[in-house]
């Protein structure tokens, strides 16, 4: 890192220089209902905080989200990219230590789900034949789907290369045709 009268502010978390002071003075420091501690600066559209920071490994400032620095600071070093930094309180704001686990996607899931914030589980959408008029006929699809590449391409006088992208075109659009349906 370029040394600059400003950077003894910084300390050093690992892969970035964060300016500690700023970052602390970015914090409500009063704890809320929950024992949350929130961040006051700029904020990302998820809630989570923003800070800016310094990259070691070329020297460019870089905006990072200030639960991530938070996780560093707790674990004394630089996250992996699979590293998560999980809120156990479930509020991307907060930055207080004792809510914030470094863990994997599992530990965050878990969480989330123990949170109540887990997906709901949501049935297959029925998919069902547009009201449109199609190029081929539902014959024709099934034919796309079902015989080889050779064989379509013969039937329509394409090459087999165009055969083998109409192919996979019908595979993957026509759903709602069913490949056993025999028309």
């Amino acid at each position: 890192m370029t040394q600059s009268k400003h950077y003894h502010l910084y300390e050093d978390l690992g892969d970035i220089f964060v300016n500690i002071d700023s970052y602390m003075n970015k914090i409500n420091h009063m704890p809320d209902a929950n024992g949350c501690l929130n961040w006051l600066g700029p904020w990302h559209r998820q809630g989570y905080g923003m800070i800016g920071a310094v990259r070691k490994s070329d020297d460019r400032r870089i905006m990072v989200t200030a639960h991530r620095v938070a996780g560093r600071i707790k674990a004394g070093r630089a996250l992996a990219t699979t590293d998560t930094v999980v809120h156990t309180c479930s509020n991307p704001a907060c930055q207080n230590q004792d809510h914030i686990l470094i863990g994997d996607l599992s530990l965050r899931n878990s969480i989330m789900h123990a949170n109540g914030r887990a997906s709901k589980i949501r049935k297959p959408r029925e998919i069902k034949k547009q009201n449109r008029k199609y190029k081929y006929t539902d014959a024709e699809i099934v034919l796309l789907k079902t015989d080889t590449t050779t064989a379509i391409a013969q039937h329509f006088g394409w090459t087999k290369s165009q055969a083998a992208k109409q192919r996979w075109y019908a595979r993957s659009m026509f759903k709602w045709l069913d490949e056993k349906e025999t028309v």
